[in-house]
């Protein structure tokens, strides 16, 4: 129970160290009555994430999409639920960045995901891979799966192997036309660094106009 305009904090420790986990809210309320904010932390401080919420009813289409996810010189993780009550198979696939089309995706085999089950995928094929390839450095991501729209989410990170920091990609669909743009805050001054990759999820060329909008008007920082 929460009283109105209250929070309440949940803590939880892992039932086991070897597999990962997945949590649901299930609200009684008015849709948006509820904001769940998750956090991940070792109890050394040696890791830390964010649980990211997914409205799954509201998902567009079935395959997951990320991008700008770092593979040189760290340890990328790819944990996988199956939100529904039936198995599905998903296939993650790490394509470089001058594209599928240049060739050279890494495609691991298709993984069959039980009803309502979290798996870690193993990625040691993709990990030999880049060894030897520079184009690897930094890869986008397909997962594709046989169920319907919002039975896959995912998590998908990489730890630096020298830093130890982690660097999170959402995965997400990738919805209906033009849903996936607009509003998103950066910053450019002091010794900030804001790099933004985009990724063309289709078989077509495609063009796109990034805009920053500021105080005193706009700057179209190019067309492709």
């Amino acid at each position: 129970y929460l009283a109105p305009h209250a929070t309440e904090v949940i803590r939880h420790v892992p039932r086991s160290r070897a597999s990962g986990e997945s949590v649901a809210v299930n609200v009684a309320g008015a849709a948006g009555s509820v904001i769940p904010t998750g956090v991940i932390a070792s109890a050394d401080g040696s890791f830390n994430s964010v649980i990211r919420f997914y409205e799954t009813k509201l998902a567009k289409q079935s395959d997951l999409f990320g991008n700008g996810l770092r593979l040189a010189g760290a340890t990328p993780h790819l944990i996988l639920k199956n939100t529904s009550p039936a198995a599905i198979k998903a296939t993650p696939k790490f394509i470089p960045l001058a594209g599928s089309a240049a060739g050279g995706s890494v495609e691991l085999p298709a993984i069959a995901i039980g009803p309502n089950q979290t798996v870690e995928v193993g990625l040691n094929a993709l990990l030999n891979a880049v060894q030897n390839r520079r184009d690897l450095d930094t890869a986008s991501v397909t997962v594709s799966n046989s169920g319907a729209p919002g039975s896959l989410i995912g998590m998908l990170y990489s730890s630096d192997k020298t830093t130890g920091v982690n660097y999170e990609v959402p995965l997400r669909d990738s919805g209906p036309a033009r849903s996936m743009t607009g509003a998103y805050p950066l910053k450019i001054s002091d010794d900030y660094t804001t790099i933004v990759y985009l990724t063309n999820i289709s078989a077509s060329p495609t063009e796109f106009v990034a805009q920053i909008n500021y105080d005193d008007g706009k700057y179209v920082l190019g067309r492709e």
